[in-house]
């Protein structure tokens, strides 16, 4: 993912919780579209190949997918969590130094 939900910024919590809830929903609806689809797709390569060659293929292009999305769905609860503070950020040290003027 590039852009305001890329690893750097999601590593340093500096995300957008309104654009991640977005996000996740869209997400979470992806991620069971592709379990369905790899449901499917188990089924007629088992009609074509042998069983290994089913899981292998299955293996090299759905497992990796279904990872990351499933990785991206949790920084996505944690973004939603933390509410999507800098990385080492302080409220009470930013009104501690409002309150000093």
């Amino acid at each position: 993912m590039l852009g305001w939900f890329s690893d750097y910024f999601r590593s340093r919590n500096f995300t957008n919780p309104a654009q991640v809830e977005t996000i996740m929903f869209q997400l979470v609806e992806l991620e069971g579209n592709l379990f369905e689809l790899k449901g499917h797709m188990r089924n007629i390569l088992l009609q074509i190949f042998y069983e290994d060659t089913s899981e292998e293929w299955i293996g090299c292009f759905f497992s990796p997918l279904l990872t990351r999305i499933k990785s991206i769905i949790n920084d996505c609860k944690l973004q939603m969590q933390i509410g999507g503070r800098i990385k080492d950020y302080k409220f009470d040290k930013v009104l501690q130094s409002e309150n000093s003027y």
